[in-house]
């Protein structure tokens, strides 16, 4: 079977999963933008005016610590889900986290009051944003029961396999001060645990990189939180094989350029179809 309209276009979960009918209804309010490492897209007590579908990328939401300019990560959106969609449920939705640019890609937009307007035209896409919300709540609990049943090195190993499985990459560009604070944990046991994984042959490190090299043998060194995540998330969406076939991409060192945005079915959108913008001027994470 052949990939129906929306599939042919998007590599984002939701998107993909639209109907041909409701991805053109939705297409022409799409807005593509560039997300830029650092970049804060939602501040806390914004307003939440857009929603993002995460194309390629990655973002963390950090909750405010008793710190008031430092963010604890408590949970991670890439392109298996949508960022804001909270706004769908309220006219005035208003951001509790910081929303920061983990690993830099593009995203499309879609404004709030757009969103809310095709709810009751497009219930296709209603049930996926309302799934993607039950889903956010599941990885926040997650990430509340890992921090306090598991070791830095578990919770380390799982987060690698979290951002490998997000990005269909081996290669993660990211530091061990962005690891440190995605854990919330001091920047020299990062240091030693990723040491160990390296001396074990499952990561390589570069400057700004680290490179999965055994992904199963990262797994036995994770904890279970990762593999508990996704297994609700694939009872909840009904979409099992799509899940199990990420997870495979990722594990078979299929980066998502690959398998998709270079194949003959994946063509991206045309340019006047789509606007494309950059979000907003780079703003660091704290």
């Amino acid at each position: 079977m052949g990939m129906h309209l929306a599939e042919s276009y998007f590599v984002n979960r939701i998107l993909r999963t639209l109907q041909p009918e409701e991805i053109r209804a939705l297409k022409p309010n799409l807005t593509r933008v560039r997300l830029l490492r650092g970049q804060v897209i939602y501040e806390p007590g914004e307003d939440i005016a857009q929603i993002y579908f995460i194309e390629e990328g990655m973002i963390s939401l950090g909750a405010p610590s008793d710190n008031a300019h430092q963010h604890v990560a408590i949970a991670i959106v890439g392109r298996d889900s949508v960022l804001g969609a909270t706004a769908v449920l309220s006219t005035k939705a208003i951001s509790f986290h910081r929303t920061t640019v983990q690993m830099p890609g593009f995203a499309y937009r879609l404004s709030a009051t757009a969103a809310r307007n095709f709810l009751g035209r497009l219930p296709v896409f209603k049930g996926l944003l309302f799934q993607a919300l039950d889903i956010s709540l599941a990885q926040i609990s997650q990430e509340v029961a890992c921090q306090r049943s598991h070791t830095l090195s578990e919770r380390l190993a799982r987060w690698l396999l979290s951002a490998n499985h997000l990005l269909a990459s081996d290669t993660l560009q990211v530091t061990q001060d962005i690891l440190a604070k995605m854990l919330a944990v001091r920047r020299p046991g990062v240091s030693v645990a990723l040491g160990s994984f390296e001396a074990s042959g499952l990561i390589q490190q570069s400057r700004g990189r680290v490179i999965v090299c055994d992904r199963d043998g990262l797994a036995a060194a994770a904890c279970p939180c990762d593999g508990h995540f996704r297994a609700y998330v694939a009872s909840v969406s009904g979409l099992a094989g799509a899940v199990g076939a990420y997870a495979a991409q990722a594990a078979h060192h299929a980066p998502q350029a690959t398998l998709l945005a270079h194949s003959e079915d994946a063509k991206p959108l045309k340019p006047e179809t789509v606007k494309t913008e950059t979000v907003k001027p780079a703003m660091l994470y704290q």
